[in-house]
């Protein structure tokens, strides 16, 4: 999948795609409240390791954990057109939240 994201990115197909959006746009206006951009990311981490997740560069709360057995962690964040944001995702694929999410840390992870 890596090549055809790859070739998703050349100049021309950036091009093209804002083109149509344009013609989309025109007919059907929506407000940029409305729209919005998901981008998300998978880590796995090796066994035994640490890893820390930063938050936005105004936030003071990043995620870290290390746990023998680390299970594969999907982070997803949201920016709409007008500038604004949801708050993060974090989605650990388990049955509890994870220790370092827990107790008096869960209020410092508001923002995910």
């Amino acid at each position: 999948m890596e090549p055809n994201r790859s070739d998703g990115c050349e100049k021309s197909v950036v091009e093209a795609w804002f083109a149509t959006w344009d013609g989309i746009r025109a007919a059907h206006p929506i407000l940029p409240s409305l729209l919005a951009n998901f981008d998300e990311t998978m880590i796995q981490p090796q066994r035994n390791s640490t890893v820390k997740v930063v938050a936005f560069n105004n936030g003071t709360t990043p995620v870290v954990i290390a746990e023998p057995e680390l299970p594969h962690i999907t982070l997803g964040v949201t920016i709409f057109a007008d500038g604004t944001h949801t708050d993060h995702l974090l989605i650990y694929p388990s049955k509890f939240v994870p220790q370092e999410l827990r107790g008096d840390n869960a209020a410092i992870y508001g923002e995910y």
